[in-house]
């Protein structure tokens, strides 16, 4: 990484800091910060959790499609709804 982006980075961390947007961590599951300049020039500060993607357990039951879940009410003669909040 070049030293004027190092410094600039170092800028960044430091003004979150400052600002409380981020705190310290030594986790296992911290991950990289990569700067990436905008089209305005200034920075933004994005993180790099491909590290993290690689060991998290995928779902193996994905949420269902909200259109399915629509189409499978078509022709449907009763609905009902319950409030599960105050449920017994």
């Amino acid at each position: 990484m070049p030293l004027e982006i190092q410094e600039l980075e170092k800028l960044e961390v430091n003004r979150m800091l400052d600002k409380g947007i981020i705190e310290p961590s030594s986790s296992l599951w911290a991950s990289n910060i990569v700067l990436v300049m905008k089209k305005n020039g200034s920075p933004r500060c994005c993180v790099d959790y491909r590290i993290l993607n690689d060991v998290t357990k995928k779902d193996s039951y994905p949420i269902p499609r909200v259109d399915e879940c629509l189409d499978s009410l078509a022709g449907g003669k009763f609905f009902g709804s319950i409030d599960l909040t105050s449920g017994f």
